[in-house]
């Protein structure tokens, strides 16, 4: 089975709604790992560079994990529902007060592998359960 890569390079979660983008087949890594199966690999390549330049994979999955959750929580801060909301809507209305932190998360988050989105989807689905006006 072949891998079709979106745009940036990434395999993207939304394939069928680009019709226009040029399918690319991904073979084996040298180890025989596929693509699909090394979540971080095109992740950490592209943003590591931008974001983390100095890091390790263990210190560029912390600090990945820390930007993505660090957004959630502040968006329901400011009273967004989450589960009900894609991630980069998310990160556009945070985009009015906080850009930086909205960027990030639109930035670590439109183009993850299915298999990575299931974590994404529960750390949504906790965020989102917490009833933040009694912890207030």
């Amino acid at each position: 089975m072949e891998l079709e890569i979106g745009p940036g390079g990434l395999p993207h979660k939304q394939w069928d709604r680009t019709p226009s983008a040029p399918a690319v087949a991904c073979p084996p890594t040298a180890d025989g790992a596929r693509p699909r199966d090394l979540r971080f690999t095109g992740l950490m390549g592209d943003r590591r560079k931008l974001l983390f330049p100095t890091a390790g994979d263990a210190t560029f999955a912390d600090g990945y994990a820390q930007a993505v959750t660090f957004a959630l929580l502040l968006a329901r801060t400011e009273d967004l529902r989450l589960t009900d909301t894609g991630l980069h809507e998310i990160g556009r209305r945070l985009d009015a007060g906080h850009a930086l932190v909205g960027k990030a998360l639109q930035l670590f988050t439109d183009n993850v592998t299915d298999s990575f989105e299931v974590t994404l989807d529960l750390l949504v689905r906790v965020i989102d359960a917490v009833r933040w006006e009694s912890i207030r």
